[in-house]
């Protein structure tokens, strides 16, 4: 994905398709984004429509061609 531009000082993002709060760990050593398959397509669209990363459960269903969660469950603390 792309750098995230919406993390605070606490090193936690707010994903613009859900509003969750959610740890990026892109620029790191290691990111979970790196494991969800998303097609070139799929891709384009999100960087068309939402400005920084992606919680996990919008890009996993992004991924999966599914109805996006209205607010993220996933927690990675």
């Amino acid at each position: 994905m792309k750098t995230d531009k919406t993390a605070n000082k606490s090193g936690r993002s707010t994903c613009p398709s859900c509003d969750g709060e959610f740890k990026c760990g892109f620029g790191g050593v290691f990111c979970w984004c790196a494991l969800v398959r998303v097609s070139r397509e799929t891709r384009e669209e999100i960087a068309g429509e939402f400005s920084g990363c992606l919680c996990k459960d919008c890009l996993v269903a992004f991924s999966k061609g599914k109805e996006l969660p209205e607010s993220s469950t996933w927690n990675d603390s």
